[in-house]
């Protein structure tokens, strides 16, 4: 993945786990932290939204980026849902952990896909939460 794709979308992800929130949803969420710069839509961590769309035409992106737009609308109103992408507030955080280790172990574009389905069924099959 091109830098200029994955590092906005680490950003993004770091920025979200560090929100206040994810362990008591009847707590706000606050975008204030070690991060500058933090905003909850997507599209500001890019340098330009012509890098973002063009991500979005390839294939290979697809089910990551609706995926984290998924987070990005979860968090629109200050504060979080019970469930993101079908997970439990708890789960959906594990989630958003491996999908950020996937960006940064470099696994091969054509495997993220692959990847995400894989590391969600293992989230949402534990027992826990």
């Amino acid at each position: 993945m091109n830098n200029n794709i994955k590092k906005p979308l680490v950003h993004f992800i770091s920025s979200l786990l560090t929100l206040k929130g994810w362990e008591d949803i009847s707590e706000p969420i606050l975008f204030q932290g070690e991060f500058s710069g933090t905003s909850k839509n997507l599209i500001d961590y890019f340098d330009n939204s012509s890098t973002l769309n063009k991500s979005m035409e390839n294939k290979n992106y697809t089910l990551l980026l609706d995926t984290l737009a998924s987070y990005d609308s979860a968090i629109e109103d200050d504060w979080l849902p019970d469930v993101i992408e079908g997970l439990s507030t708890p789960k959906a955080y594990l989630f958003l952990q491996e999908i950020k280790n996937i960006l940064e172990e470099n696994i091969p574009d054509e495997k993220i896909e692959e990847e995400l389905v894989k590391r969600y069924h293992v989230i949402n099959d534990s027992t826990n939460n």
